[in-house]
């Protein structure tokens, strides 16, 4: 006696769990086969969609027909078995071969041409209804997008509110995510310490777990944290209607922190310059050793020249260039001239700068404006108008940020003579303070340290080396002054505001104290 098996799918889990289509297929073709006396040897199962292919159910079932395991199958409907012309191109091998293929629902006798051809046009519908959704689906989101609203469940930190509304910063996990990009921006953590380090911090998954390396990594990536919704896969940007977590600038440092590092493995001892010295040669970090009392930093790639350096090397190096940047004794009359006289035009400095942010957001709007005429012209490819957009975007968003912290902040004067301060003090600094204080203080001075062979060379941020490159001398320092002011207003911070912790075992030598 001939038996056939039944294939029954709905598009998601969640159909199968509330909904009862199962149920009225299961029904429909239990009385199909009971009317023309069919035996059903095997129910198949499926919650997936249909419309694109690799579905394992479906699959299998095809492979046991192929093999004789029974005479035919029988189906619900023909949008059931197949929405994608793949698939029932499969289907329709299986009638080539004589094996028998029903539909309950279709009065279709698929024996016949026309039969045939009835049910080609019919799974040619179902294929275009799911062109037709999915184009409906992309419009839909792009919709979202262009009204600044993020169409899918919340990131971390942040909380859904219904359709049409934006995303709010989630009040527990939301400052936990602030912290992870400024810990992360310290350098001193890998992506998984710092997975381990929020965990101990109470950040958690939705369902009470740990944040995986991996999720780590997608945070960190996220332009949403900085007011911007960027879709995986999609390298179009737009400006979100939500509230930031992060400033441009902090989200900026982390990209380049994770530009710069490649998967670190745990360590449980922690070095003044791990993840700072890079090796002239391959550009890779040189990795901290602890040998006879003292501390080598050794590149470990085998085509470079041998670098090996020791720890004391290096300091002596940071000493000396901290030397040359730190305010002198000689200089104090000029700083503190230079002070009185930007106290006096503080708010006339602090207009101008709004006045050029606001004149460069123009500007970026109007270029804004000119690029999307330029793609719809066809002048510009997809590609070059999408890396060129998310570039004005973010270009805008640091504009923004600026301008908000000079209508927030009315203390700059403070903020600039503070930094002053910084460069006063940075060699006593150096030699007195705790590891962890002594690395945050190198990252605001340095942005690395290049080491080849024996040779050390220290790499400056942007003030610093033009505090390097100049005479010493009153018109210098004035002239170096806008540039302080800029970055002062570009919410770069003077130090580090996440809390040193217990972890930095290593303690200051004191041969270095002989150093300063």
């Amino acid at each position: 006696m001939k038996s056939y098996f039944a294939y029954i799918r709905v598009s998601t889990a969640r159909q199968g769990e509330e909904g009862v289509s199962l149920q009225e297929q299961k029904g429909a073709i239990l009385e199909f086969a009971l009317k023309r006396g069919m035996t059903i040897s095997g129910w198949f199962e499926e919650r997936i969609s249909a419309a694109k292919r690799g579905r394992p159910v479906f699959t299998k079932v095809v492979g046991l027909l192929k093999s004789k395991k029974a005479a035919g199958i029988i189906i619900h409907k023909i949008d059931r078995g197949a929405r994608n012309l793949r698939d029932w191109a499969d289907i329709a091998e299986l009638m080539d071969r004589g094996i028998e293929v029903h539909f309950a629902h279709e009065s279709i006798d698929l024996h016949t041409r026309s039969g045939r051809l009835s049910a080609d046009i019919l799974a040619v519908v179902a294929a275009d209804y799911i062109r037709n959704l999915r184009e409906e689906t992309i419009k839909g989101i792009n919709g979202r997008l262009r009204q600044g609203l993020f169409p899918f469940a919340a990131p971390v930190g942040y909380m859904n509110n219904g359709g049409g509304k934006p995303k709010t910063i989630d009040p527990m996990s939301g400052p936990l995510i602030k912290q992870a990009f400024e810990l992360y921006a310290t350098r001193r953590y890998s992506q998984s310490e710092l997975a381990e380090e929020m965990f101990k911090r109470g950040l958690r998954t939705r369902t009470g777990r740990i944040v995986y390396l991996s999720q780590i990594a997608t945070i960190l990536r996220n332009p949403f944290y900085m007011g911007l919704i960027q879709l995986k896969n999609r390298k179009d940007m737009y400006p979100g209607i939500h509230t930031p977590l992060i400033t441009s600038s902090l989200f900026n440092e982390v990209q380049l922190v994770l530009d710069g590092k490649r998967t670190q493995l745990k360590q449980h001892n922690w070095f003044l310059f791990r993840l700072f010295l890079r090796c002239e040669y391959c550009k890779l970090y040189l990795v901290g050793e602890r040998k006879k009392g003292h501390v080598y930093y050794r590149c470990h790639r085998k085509l470079c020249p041998v670098t090996c350096i020791r720890e004391e090397r290096i300091e002596e190096v940071v000493v000396e260039a901290l030397k040359r940047i730190a305010i002198s004794p000689e200089e104090e009359p000029i700083i503190s001239e230079i002070l009185a006289n930007f106290r006096k035009r503080e708010a006339e400095i602090t207009q101008k700068l709004r006045r050029e942010t606001e004149d460069e957001i123009a500007h970026i709007q109007s270029s804004l404006r000119s690029l999307v005429q330029k793609f719809l012209d066809s002048v510009l490819p997809k590609e070059t108008f999408d890396e060129t957009h998310a570039s004005l975007l973010m270009q805008r968003k640091l504009c923004e940020d600026k301008l908000d912290g000079l209508d927030t902040d009315h203390h700059l004067y403070e903020r600039v003579e503070a930094y002053f301060n910084f460069l006063r003090s940075l060699q006593s600094s150096f030699c007195e303070n705790a590891p962890g204080q002594i690395r945050n203080l190198m990252e605001r001075v340095f942005t690395e340290i290049v080491v080849d062979r024996k040779t050390v060379r220290v790499v400056p941020t942007s003030i610093s080396g033009h505090v390097l490159a100049r005479e010493r001398t009153k018109e210098s320092w004035t002239l170096l002054l806008p540039l302080i002011i800029e970055n002062m207003a570009q919410n770069i911070e003077l130090g580090s505001n996440v809390q040193d912790t217990p972890r930095f075992s290593t303690r200051i030598r004191t041969n270095k104290k002989a150093l300063c």
